[in-house]
C-alpha cells in the first residue's frame, strides 16, 4: 500500500467577500421572544435537529409537551426557559 499524499498547504483566507456571496435583495431579520403560536415551528425545528444528529429514535417531544413546558403562567422570560425566534 502506498503512503497517502500529504495535505496541501493552507491557503490565505480572502480579505473581501466575493461579489457572488452578497445577497441580491435586502435581508431583514427580527429577534423576538417565542409565543405559544410558535410551538409548531419549534417542534419542527427540534425534530429536524434530531434527524440531522441521527437521534430520531430518542425524540419523543410533542407540540403539547412543548406548550405545557414552555408556556405556562409560571414561566417568565429570562427566569425560566427562554426561546428566541
Amino acid at each position: 500500500m502506498a503512503a497517502a499524499a500529504p495535505p496541501p498547504p493552507p491557503t490565505e483566507p480572502p480579505t473581501t467577500m466575493p461579489e457572488t456571496a452578497l445577497p441580491r435583495h435586502p435581508v431583514f431579520t427580527r429577534i423576538r421572544l417565542a409565543t405559544p403560536s410558535d410551538v409548531p415551528y419549534i417542534h419542527k425545528l427540534m425534530h429536524q435537529m434530531a434527524v440531522f444528529e441521527r437521534l430520531t429514535h430518542l425524540f419523543t417531544a410533542t407540540e403539547s409537551s412543548y406548550s405545557s413546558t414552555l408556556f405556562t403562567p409560571d414561566n417568565k422570560p429570562f427566569r425560566s426557559t427562554t426561546i428566541f425566534i
